[in-house]
């Protein structure tokens, strides 16, 4: 489902954005970056994505102003997922589940918004693209959740010459940390 479809992904840190990123091409994505709001409109307007991941809290305009702002102007086929480290309480009306709350019922001729409170599994995040209906397993995604895999460095557990046995990572493609707001 998601082969040759277009995502943007938007934060205004570089880690977080890249991890994202990388795990959308994996499960088919053709993905694009953008820093903050304001370079994502630009692209948005060139790329036309089918999926935008923004990251809420950033600096300039917000990821809540740049959902409102793709919605404005008529863009109801793109699908949201926002992430923060700050989900905030729903009766709090600047939070991001107000937001979403707010915009599913103003919104009604696009996808529902959703969201994923930072730091976050991989895994689960792709569990919310399938509630999203915008994911399909793929075998490269396959493979990287049910194999374990070895870390790409000549680490050792034992840290002995000629007994290495490589560092593995089981049911997460990618390294966690914690990559919230201060």
């Amino acid at each position: 489902m998601a082969e040759g479809k277009i995502a943007l992904v938007v934060d205004d840190e570089p880690m977080p954005r890249r991890l994202v990123s990388e795990f959308l091409k994996g499960f088919g994505f053709k993905v694009h970056q953008a820093a903050n709001a304001e370079e994502a409109k630009a692209l948005i307007k060139e790329h036309h994505p089918h999926l935008l991941v923004t990251d809420f809290y950033m600096p300039g305009m917000t990821g809540a102003q740049l959902v409102t702002n793709v919605r404005e102007s008529g863009n109801h086929h793109v699908h949201v997922l926002g992430i923060s480290g700050r989900a905030g309480d729903w009766d709090d009306p600047k939070s991001m589940r107000a937001f979403v709350e707010h915009h599913n019922t103003t919104y009604l001729a696009a996808p529902p918004m959703h969201f994923l409170e930072k730091p976050f599994r991989m895994d689960a995040f792709k569990a919310k693209l399938d509630e999203m209906g915008v994911g399909k397993e793929t075998t490269k995604w396959k493979g990287l959740i049910n194999e374990t895999k070895p870390f790409p460095s000549k680490k050792s557990v034992s840290g002995k010459p000629g007994q290495e046995k490589p560092i593995t990572q089981k049911s997460r493609p990618f390294p966690l940390k914690r990559f919230g707001h201060k």
